[in-house]
């Protein structure tokens, strides 16, 4: 079975109606979470737009995928 749920800070702009049927903390099954992991990996890698902006497709996928790469390690490793 596949569910969507909202994450805890999108769910304060859908309303209590959608929030009471989709907010991730009110499912069962769902840890602790707040959802937005992509959007915290998003804030961190902003400064990449300049040094990419001008890069061809497979250095612009390089440069990111080792960024994103990096980031993972560090929050397996601490």
């Amino acid at each position: 079975k596949f569910e969507v749920g909202i994450p805890s800070w999108h769910s304060n702009g859908h309303g209590p109606p959608c929030k009471a049927s989709f907010y991730l903390g009110y499912m069962e099954g769902v840890g602790r979470t707040c959802g937005e992991e992509v959007e915290t990996t998003w804030a961190q890698t902003n400064f990449l737009g300049v040094s990419t902006r001008e890069m061809g497709p497979g250095a612009r996928h390089e440069t990111l995928d080792d960024q994103w790469g990096g980031l993972n390690f560090r929050k397996i490793t601490g």
